[in-house]
C-alpha cells in the first residue's frame, strides 16, 4: 500500500494536554508531523467528538518548552485520537519543524514540506508580538 502523507511523521513521546469544551484531556503523544499528532488519552474521552477544537499543549521531554497550538480532533478511535492543528505560532512552528528534522535526520526535506506546508496550509499563523492573522482581517 502506497504511503499518501505529504508530511513526515515521527515517533516521539511527549505529555500532552488538550482543553476544549471546558475539560482538560490528558495524554501521551505518539507521533507528530508539521499538521498534526496522534496521542494516546488517559481516562474517558466519551465527550470529545469529531471536529472538537481546543488548545493542545505538548511539555517537550527534558525540557521547560511547551508548545501551544488550536487544534481539532480528526479522528478517534478509543483512547487515540487524531489532532489537527489550525492555529500555530511562528516560534512553535520553528520548535516542530527543528524536532521533526533532528528526529528524521534529513533537514532538507523538512524545508521542502515546510514550503508545502505554508502554501497548502488552512492553518492560520501569527507572532506571538501580533495578534491573530484573523483579528487584522
Amino acid at each position: 500500500m502506497k504511503n499518501r502523507r505529504l508530511f513526515s511523521r515521527i515517533d516521539y513521546e511527549a505529555k500532552i494536554k488538550f482543553q476544549c469544551n471546558e475539560k482538560i484531556y490528558i495524554g501521551v503523544l505518539q507521533d507528530i508531523s508539521l499538521k498534526g499528532i496522534k496521542v494516546n488519552f488517559s481516562g474517558d474521552i466519551s465527550k470529545l467528538s469529531f471536529q472538537s477544537k481546543g488548545m493542545l499543549s505538548i511539555k517537550l521531554p527534558s525540557s521547560e518548552i511547551v508548545l501551544d497550538i488550536e487544534a481539532t480532533l480528526t479522528h478517534k478511535d478509543r483512547n487515540t485520537c487524531g489532532l489537527r492543528f489550525n492555529v500555530i505560532e511562528i516560534e512553535v512552528l520553528s520548535h516542530l519543524k527543528s524536532l521533526i528534522s533532528l528526529n528524521t535526520g534529513d533537514g532538507e526535506l523538512i524545508d521542502n514540506e515546510l514550503g508545502l506546508f505554508v502554501d497548502s496550509s488552512k492553518i492560520d499563523f501569527f507572532n506571538n508580538n501580533n495578534k491573530k492573522r484573523e483579528d487584522n482581517d
